[in-house]
């Protein structure tokens, strides 16, 4: 036998002895795709957290944007408020000076 941490083959059977257990070929296979699946499987992780970061940079930038829209909508309305004062104080005097012209 050899020392923990070296292979050696004990048949013709390829069977294994590692760190002193018996590894049949199987169990190397399935070893393998394991890891296959688990370097696939991080792989995706790390393209699917790349496309979050990338959504979430696309969403700050619309907040941006749609906050400094709604900021401008704000003032325009605001405007439009202190317009629409100014001519209802304007049709009030007009109304006004037409009574008192009929009631002369």
């Amino acid at each position: 036998m050899g020392t923990a941490g070296h292979r050696q083959v004990i048949s013709t059977k390829q069977t294994l002895l590692c760190h002193g257990r018996v590894v049949t070929h199987c169990h190397v296979v399935g070893m393998f795709l394991f890891t296959k699946f688990v370097i696939v499987f991080a792989m995706y992780i790390c393209g699917r957290l790349k496309y979050e970061k990338d959504l979430v940079v696309n969403l700050e930038y619309e907040q941006g944007k749609m906050t400094t829209l709604c900021d401008q909508e704000a003032k325009q309305i605001s405007r439009l408020k202190e317009v629409l004062e100014i001519v209802k104080q304007y049709v009030f005097r007009v109304l006004w000076y037409c009574d008192i012209i009929a009631s002369c």
